[in-house]
Parts: C-alpha cells; sequence; structure tokens
C-alpha cells in the first residue's frame, strides 16, 4: 500500500508542475489591450472635478440660474447635457430625474464642474442647506461673477 501511496504522490506533483509550466499565470500580465496612458495619445479620458455649494436666487432665460455661493453671486447655464438630480425622492414626489423647468428660488444645490474648463457635469438638488452654511456672511462683501458658464 505505502508503494501505491508514493506513486500516486509521485504522480500528482508531476502533473501538478507540468499544469503549471503549461497554464500561464495571468495575475502578472497586464490585461489583453491595457496600456499606460502618454501624453503623446491625447487629453487625458479623466476629468478632475470639483463641487461648489449654492443657492439658487433667482431663474432667468435661456437655461440660466443666478446663485448665491460662498462669495458672492453668480450667473450659470444648465447645458441641456448637464444630468440634474434631487438627493431625496421625497422633495419631488418620489422622482429623483430632474428638469431645469424643476428648479425654483431658494433651492440649494449641489453643482460639480470639470476644473479644466468649467463645464459643469452635474447638479444635485438639495433638500436643506448643507451643514455649517451662514447666508447672512455670503452676502456681505458679495461680490457679482460668472461662476461657470458652459454655454459653449
Amino acid at each position: 500500500m505505502h508503494r501505491n501511496f508514493a506513486r500516486y504522490a509521485a504522480l500528482t506533483l508531476l502533473a501538478g508542475a507540468l499544469l503549471l509550466a503549461i497554464v500561464p499565470v495571468t495575475a502578472s500580465t497586464t490585461a489583453p489591450g491595457r496600456q499606460v496612458w502618454d501624453s503623446d495619445d491625447g487629453p487625458s479620458p479623466v476629468e478632475v472635478t470639483n463641487s461648489v455649494h449654492c443657492q439658487v436666487v433667482k431663474i432667468q432665460p435661456n437655461r440660466t440660474l443666478r446663485v448665491r455661493h460662498e462669495t458672492g453671486e453668480a450667473r450659470i447655464h444648465i447645458n441641456k447635457k448637464v444630468r440634474i438630480r434631487a438627493k431625496a425622492r421625497k422633495q419631488f414626489e418620489g422622482r429623483k430625474k430632474l428638469a431645469f423647468a424643476d428648479f425654483s428660488p431658494g433651492q440649494w444645490l449641489k453643482l460639480t464642474y470639470v476644473i479644466e474648463n468649467g463645464y459643469i457635469s452635474s447638479v444635485k438638488v438639495l433638500p436643506k442647506a448643507p451643514a455649517g452654511f451662514d447666508i447672512s456672511v455670503w452676502t456681505e462683501g458679495a461680490e457679482t461673477a460668472t461662476l461657470v458658464d458652459d454655454s459653449k
């Protein structure tokens, strides 16, 4: 019995060694078709974004909002391609997807924009003012400027 067991163990080890030699080790290779991004390949597909909280002051024609933010007031254009969502479904009768017509003065927004070109990528309508925001501080010495204008 020991002889059969020894033979079985030797054959199992030999089969395992042959299997490892035949099957390529995929963990040490890169995925097919993947390449390291190089500056010669053109602009990077990765967009670096930033977010800002603001309050809608006035709705203007041509999909433009006048908003109040930390450094003053700004006029922003909301392109048709911009994704507008509600943070909470109960705000808009169970709807999460919103349209420009759903904006109203006094609403709080979280605008996410691409740092490189200033284009707004998404707007989230918040149910209330973010924690720690004091509007009275914003209005003192407020300047009027264009925060983001993606109408191009």
